[in-house]
């Protein structure tokens, strides 16, 4: 029986794509990597630090232990936050899922902007909360939709995955 619903965030409660890859693609050109939103889309659902390794990668360059901490910093610098917004429809749908669910999120953002898009538009929604910065494997890898599983007690046949 289904009990729970796991939400993804970026893309699919707010529409906040294209403002997450143009703030990662002004980071990157501060370590002389130029990227584009297609490649950070490529990319979409990775926590930081996966991103990171990905994208150095795939310029020929190997990071520094301190662009894990400095280029998410200087992404969350320049993110337009106030540009984005939750699709329409998304808080009352919420609203009425929450009657008769229990609601999770799930999303490779770190910890900084996932509580500041709940803090925006969803408090009080979700029972729990899972980010990039909880786990060493982000998304694609299961372990962050495991962690949501353990954190409320259920089985994978109790929730689905939105």
């Amino acid at each position: 029986m289904l009990k729970a619903i796991i939400f993804d965030v970026d893309g699919v409660l707010v529409d906040s794509m294209r403002f997450q890859a143009d703030a990662w693609a002004k980071a990157f050109e501060e370590v002389d990597i130029t990227i584009s939103r297609e490649d950070i889309y490529e990319l979409e659902g990775s926590n930081d630090r996966r991103l990171i390794k990905a994208t150095f990668k795939k310029a020929g360059k190997e990071p520094e232990p301190c662009h894990f901490e400095q280029l998410p910093a200087m992404k969350r610098e320049v993110l337009e936050f106030d540009s984005i917004k939750p699709f329409e429809g998304i808080p009352e749908c919420l609203n009425q899922l929450k009657r008769h669910f229990r609601l999770a999120m799930v999303s490779g953002s770190s910890h900084h902007t996932v509580q500041k898009i709940i803090d925006k538009f969803f408090s009080g929604y979700f029972d729990i909360v899972v980010n990039g910065s909880d786990l060493d494997r982000g998304k694609p890898d299961p372990d962050p939709y495991r962690k949501a599983l353990e954190m409320l007690d259920l089985t994978r046949n109790e929730c689905i995955v939105i």
